[in-house]
């Protein structure tokens, strides 16, 4: 059934990456992730309703942190609505 967050999840929303038009301090960005329980040793799925917020985090793990194994699962919430 669509809605639910998968076991495991932690919400965090991805303007939490922004201030002000633009990407806050990737050093603090990283830190607040690992305190959420971000591992660089273990994959990142990242997942909402369409894929377009999740697809923000993606960005800022995989491309800004260099995260080396992040996944994006698009419409997971959506699905079985």
């Amino acid at each position: 059934m669509g809605g639910r967050a998968h076991s495991g999840a932690r919400n965090r929303f991805w303007k939490k990456d922004v201030d002000g038009g633009s990407f806050r301090p990737e050093a603090a960005t990283r830190a607040e992730l690992e305190e959420a329980g971000v591992s660089w040793e273990r994959p990142v799925v990242v997942y909402c309703n369409s894929g377009h917020q999740a697809s923000e985090t993606f960005y800022t793990l995989r491309f800004r942190l260099g995260h080396p194994d992040v996944r994006l699962l698009p419409g997971f919430l959506a699905e079985g609505r």
